[in-house]
């Protein structure tokens, strides 16, 4: 009877052998390899939802600080490259804005600063932003330029996502740079808003960077009178 007893709790808590645990691991594995593209692609859709409703509320503050400005662009320093992360500090001057987390609520509480740019065609003179005119990023002087000077407002970007919130410059985590490609929502000179990477804004092939200009929508050939896309 203790015989019988004992083979059959033996055999009722049978445990898992090795191989078994291997290939459920295995098919997990798999299921989630599946599974996480989707994921990413559905939380990068968003993200650029998000940053295209966020870059359109922009543009319409700085149309609002160019009706009392001149019909200028905003600057936010001396140095139209260092300073293109400044942009909207004049805004808040004016008290179009609260602060910096009215213009990217998301950058502010994530990364502690805002993560759109503006063109710094919109703050360099385009005589500046041609072939054997530039100067070194550091030594140019920031001249807003006026709105209604843009020449191809609907082909023309404006204010962009400038990193992708994943690494350095140097990890390719900044738009425009030499690593990975990943799209931005780029507000355009008209305040349509449109998305793509370096490549998408260059017709489709590689920039020619001299002195930092040549970056589609950053610092485009022609400045305020060229195209982005």
């Amino acid at each position: 009877m203790g015989r019988t007893r004992g083979k059959h709790n033996q055999a009722g808590t049978r445990a898992f052998s090795l191989v078994e645990v291997a290939v459920t691991l295995g098919v997990l594995m798999v299921l989630v390899s599946f599974i996480l593209p989707t994921i990413r692609g559905a939380r990068d859709a968003a993200g650029l939802t998000r940053d295209s409703a966020s870059l359109k509320q922009c543009a319409a503050l700085v149309a609002m600080y160019a009706a009392v400005s001149n019909d200028r662009y905003p600057v936010g320093g001396n140095n139209p490259i260092a300073h293109a992360d400044s942009w909207y500090r004049p805004l808040i001057a004016a008290g179009l804005a609260a602060g910096p987390a009215e213009i990217d609520a998301v950058g502010v509480r994530r990364r502690g600063g805002v993560r759109f740019w503006q063109s710094s065609c919109m703050n360099l003179p385009p005589d500046r932003m041609l072939p054997g005119r530039t100067l070194p990023a550091w030594t140019g002087t920031a001249e807003a330029q006026r709105v209604t000077d843009v020449l191809y407002p609907s082909a023309k970007g404006h204010l962009f996502r400038a990193t992708n919130g994943e690494g350095t410059a140097s990890e390719g985590g900044q738009w425009f740079c030499c690593g990975p490609r990943w799209r931005s929502a780029v507000a355009m000179g008209d305040a349509s808003v449109t998305r793509g990477d370096y490549i998408d804004f260059n017709g489709g092939e590689p920039p020619v960077i001299v002195d930092d200009i040549g970056r589609p929508v950053y610092t485009t050939w022609g400045g305020i009178r060229g195209r982005d896309r």
